[in-house]
């Protein structure tokens, strides 16, 4: 069988049939036939052989992420901010963070703590914890739902907004997919 005939679907590595009992009898049994093993749903592996979470879960969260973004965006359009935020993957321990991050550039200190203050008002309502300090005279707003994390910082040139899902690890392709849906979710409501 080609790559070509496989479709979505790849040989798989002969050491890996080797490896398994059951599949290494096969292969010994019927030399000619191509083995293709696809992956269980909530035990695949990244790269590295590490576990992932399913795709399912990974959309749930991206799910909770997105609504968050929903429930302050008319907050932020209402400083003129007409712009899709920018929609990455980040890396901590363990795996990986979906981060939705926004600039706003021109609100100067004082306007931009005001943002901060009604966006506090806005996610406080639905029951975020707040942690709003300061840093070198900046406010700063920390905030979780306890899925998710809000850190939001004003500063004379731009008031920097980063809602963040929890390190989860995520397989590549997954990543790649649920990215394009949130930034297609996002980018719908600019």
């Amino acid at each position: 069988m080609t790559d070509e005939e496989l479709g979505p679907y790849r040989k798989v590595d002969q050491a890996v049939v080797e490896r398994d009992r059951f599949w290494a009898q096969v292969r010994r049994r019927h030399p000619d036939v191509d083995i293709v093993l696809l992956e269980p749903a909530g035990d695949a592996e990244d790269a590295l052989g590490q576990p992932t979470v399913a795709i399912e879960t990974v959309r749930s969260v991206a799910d909770e992420l997105t609504q968050a973004w929903r429930s302050i965006v008319s907050v932020v359009a209402d400083r003129g901010s007409v712009q899709a935020p920018a929609v990455r993957w980040g890396i901590g321990a363990g795996g990986h963070a979906l981060l939705v991050e926004k600039a706003l550039q021109g609100l100067g200190s004082h306007a931009g703590a005001g943002l901060l203050r009604d966006i506090a008002f806005r996610i406080g309502a639905d029951g975020w914890r707040m942690r709003p300090t300061t840093r070198d005279d900046r406010p700063l707003l920390r905030a979780t739902n306890g899925l998710l994390d809000l850190q939001a910082e004003a500063g004379a040139g731009a008031t920097v907004l980063t809602l963040a899902t929890g390190v989860m690890p995520v397989a590549e392709a997954d990543r790649v997919v649920v990215r394009a849906d949130v930034r297609g979710e996002v980018e719908s409501w600019a």
